[in-house]
């Protein structure tokens, strides 16, 4: 796991883009395995394997993509607000009220 978040580092493209694939597989099959690694996956910027995470029921991938702030973060945590899982909606409600109010912090 961590030579694949070390991997989407990598200054070739090609070898970032099969890292993202592997790890968002990954969280498709388990999204349990990769929790550890939200902090990780946020700070390298790989939206793809939380979203995925996200959408498997693990509300800790929620303020791991506020992190991110991206425009599919953001996409992914807004679908969160209708997830079945109380726990999920909950997380993804914070996340998206941290996200804006660090947006309207810039306006200031």
């Amino acid at each position: 796991m961590r030579r694949l978040i070390a991997a989407l580092g990598d200054s070739d493209r090609d070898v970032r883009q099969e890292a993202d694939r592997a790890l968002t597989e990954l969280a498709a099959r388990a999204a349990s395995a990769v929790r550890p690694y939200f902090d990780q996956l946020a700070r390298a910027g790989a939206a793809e394997p939380l979203i995925v995470a996200l959408r498997g029921g693990e509300p800790g991938a929620a303020l791991a993509l506020a992190k991110l702030g991206d425009a599919r973060a953001v996409e992914a945590l807004i679908a969160a607000l209708g997830d079945s899982d109380r726990d999920v909606r909950q997380q993804a409600d914070r996340a998206l009220t941290g996200l804006a109010a660090r947006r309207a912090s810039h306006l200031t």
